[in-house]
């Protein structure tokens, strides 16, 4: 990539850092004690899926999709039907060693806007040739009213970054099909899987 196209994505991305860190404020001053939503809510369901993932594989040294922290009394409990955010809980595994479990949901908060802005912008910016409107138009998308709100509460519905590359691989299959393009699209599908069914199935409505 040339100097010059670089140093644009670089802007671009580092436009969508500043602008969570500002939307979140001033939560970034106190990310190892505070958190966007209430503890006793939902918001902290997800951070319990962040420990208790790398509970299940690192302390009882099985699938995590098995626990016994819910029921501790009965046979290890399922969780397929629960919404485990398992795309985000890889991504903390290796960081709650280093920052602790709070510090770690509260950087993927941040960063979940920046990946779905930055992934929105990359999109339009091949369809429009446009870097500037599509920087905004990954502003509008990462950084709506409905993102900032479910940042709050609903931590996996911000995890909104496979749409828009699932929209960009579509229209590069559609332009012209071939099998690495058709592979890249269904991890896509699962990659939206993984962060929240909803957005599985969104994929799929837009295919």
């Amino acid at each position: 990539m040339p100097a010059r196209a670089l140093g644009r994505e670089a802007a671009a991305l580092l436009g969508y850092v500043c602008v969570a860190l500002v939307f979140a404020w001033p939560l970034p001053l106190r990310l190892a004690d505070a958190m966007l939503g209430l503890p006793n809510g939902d918001a902290g369901v997800y951070v319990w899926n962040l420990w208790v993932f790398r509970h299940e594989i690192v302390a009882n040294h099985r699938l995590p999709f098995l626990t016994s922290e819910i029921l501790a009394l009965s046979p290890p409990v399922p969780l397929a039907l629960h919404n485990y955010t398992t795309f985000a809980n890889i991504l903390a595994f290796p960081l709650i060693p280093l920052f602790g479990v709070l510090k770690t949901f509260n950087v993927l908060v941040l960063a979940s806007g920046v990946m779905s802005g930055y992934a929105m912008y990359f999109y339009a910016r091949v369809r429009t040739g446009d870097a500037a409107a599509a920087w905004m138009g990954g502003l509008l998308f990462g950084f709506s009213p409905f993102m900032s709100a479910r940042a709050a509460e609903h931590f996996s519905l911000t995890l909104a970054a496979p749409l828009p590359i699932f929209g960009y691989l579509t229209y590069r299959i559609f332009s012209r099909p071939s099998l690495g393009l058709a592979c890249a699209a269904g991890a896509t599908v699962a990659w939206a899987f993984l962060s929240d069914v909803y957005y599985a199935v969104y994929c799929l409505l837009w295919l």
